[in-house]
């Protein structure tokens, strides 16, 4: 099935691992690779010259005896969608597909690789992941007991000069088999129990997306119905509206880095110089705000494409999806980004307090405290999103860096990477919960748009005197305290 390996008894056997050029950080580094120099010698000269000469359908001959002796690995392979007739069952593509696939795998092992531990421990990492698809309909590591008393049967009809060959070649194949089953069974087990946590981690995903999306859809509405002037309120709505339009997991998380970056930047820059800043345009703003999360995401993703590798996981999540090579610059990347972030939250933080002391000597009604005040009341909002999202996604980013740099297993980081999704889906979900909680003006105007979706408010008008009152009042005095 794929590339179909087997076991046997000594399945559970392990041992410390054997020094290779090949330093794998899976659990499966404790499975021992027994082959002598002579056992890899005699696999060398007659798997080429002997065995496939005389029995170039080796593996299509055992994957057919293999489904006389177990019906049930039919259904698996074909995942019950397809019932071949046992007469033109030999003719079937996929079967003759699959049969290529065992006889490409086993020849590169044994002919290009020469057996090197190293290599073919690296090449047979992945053989778990892969099959973990054919566990939905019924696959089982011992039904490659089955494969393997087929395989060794037909291998011993072939004729070996000298005879003796025969034995130390049956003796060697089958401690290579061995050795590839049951590194393969316990790939397979280590990413069963991968699953069981991907599940949880979908369940949550996806129960906190639908909170998230309620909560961003609402932003956008109120946004769109209060026409606030705050670049702010501007930022976090084409936040929300990413998420809303249905945008691309990994476009939209290689942009919340920069997004909030985004947002500590303007928070800084309103302290910073207050008037100025009041007198920006808001459309090139935003859009000079918005180019470089646009430019990371498409950059990482051309690399991503370019770079692009054969291999399963567990979900197309950054940076899971990206190659290995990609990864590291990803993270990195974010890494910066979200010091730059706190940086920039920091140097905003500090100048609210200096600006404070400047409140007390101005003037009781003078346009500068006027503008200040009112910076320090938005900032409200934009501080707790800002910590909530420097608490969730670096702590998450610098996290898994420092798991690289330990050199944490391959799979335990797989699984770490699967379950960040959670975080990140809070950080997505957080704005509209912290309007609600911090902003009395759209508090007023969730509480009136939540009325309009239910069924028993349905003949009531959104936009009722008093919300109209008070978002006029809103934009006339432009007051919006988010």
């Amino acid at each position: 099935m794929g590339c179909i390996l087997t076991r046997f008894k000594s399945l559970r056997k392990r041992k410390p691992p054997i020094k290779s050029g090949y330093k794998s950080m899976r659990k499966s580094r404790t499975v021992t690779f027994n082959l002598k120099q002579e056992d890899k010698d005699i696999l060398i000269k007659h798997w080429e010259p002997t065995i496939l000469t005389q029995e170039p359908d080796l593996f299509l001959k055992t994957m057919m005896a293999s489904i006389k002796d177990s019906p049930k690995l039919l259904d698996i392979i074909s995942r019950k969608t397809f019932d071949p007739s046992s007469e033109h069952i030999a003719e079937w593509p996929k079967l003759q597909q699959m049969a290529i696939g065992n006889c490409a795998f086993f020849s590169k092992q044994i002919v290009t690789n020469r057996l090197d531990e190293g290599l073919v421990r690296k090449d047979s990492e992945v053989l778990g992941a892969i099959h973990i698809e054919y566990c939905a309909y019924g696959f089982k590591p011992t039904f490659l007991d089955i494969w393997q008393a087929n395989m060794i049967s037909i291998i011993q009809q072939c004729d070996f000069h000298p005879q003796i060959d025969k034995v130390n070649f049956v003796r060697a194949f089958s401690e290579l088999s061995n050795f590839l089953c049951t590194l393969m069974v316990v790939e397979y087990e280590d990413s069963m129990q991968s699953m069981d946590l991907f599940m949880v981690a979908a369940i949550l995903t996806y129960t906190i997306g639908l909170f998230g999306l309620f909560g961003n859809v609402n932003i956008v509405i109120a946004i769109y119905r209060i026409k606030p002037r705050i670049k702010s309120s501007l930022l976090v709505a084409l936040v929300a509206s990413g998420m809303f339009l249905g945008d691309q997991s990994i476009s939209a998380s290689d942009r919340s880095a920069h997004n909030a970056c985004a947002l500590a930047f303007d928070r800084l820059l309103a302290f910073l110089m207050p008037f100025r800043y009041v007198k920006i345009h808001n459309s090139g703003y935003l859009t000079l705000c918005c180019m470089p999360g646009l430019v990371s995401a498409t950059f990482f993703i051309t690399l991503g494409i370019l770079r692009m590798e054969d291999m399963p996981i567990m979900a197309c999540i950054p940076p899971l999806a990206y190659p290995l090579s990609v990864t590291y610059i990803w993270i990195t990347a974010n890494i910066s980004f979200d010091t730059l972030t706190l940086i920039f939250s920091i140097a905003a933080l500090i100048l609210v307090v200096l600006r404070k002391h400047q409140l007390k000597s101005s003037a009781r009604h003078s346009s500068q405290r006027y503008i200040i005040a009112r910076q320090k009341r938005l900032s409200k909002s934009c501080a707790v999103m800002l910590a909530v999202f420097l608490v969730v996604t670096f702590s998450q980013h610098f996290g898994m860096n420092m798991m690289r740099k330990l050199g944490v297993e391959r799979n335990l980081m797989e699984t770490v990477e699967t379950l960040a999704i959670v975080p990140t889906m809070i950080a997505y979900s957080q704005s509209f919960y912290v309007y609600f909680w911090s902003s009395r003006l759209y508090r007023n105007a969730f509480k009136e748009q939540i009325r309009c979706f239910l069924p028993q408010f349905a003949k009531l008008n959104c936009l009722d005197t008093k919300m109209t009152a008070v978002v006029s009042l809103s934009n006339s005095r432009y007051r919006a305290d988010c």
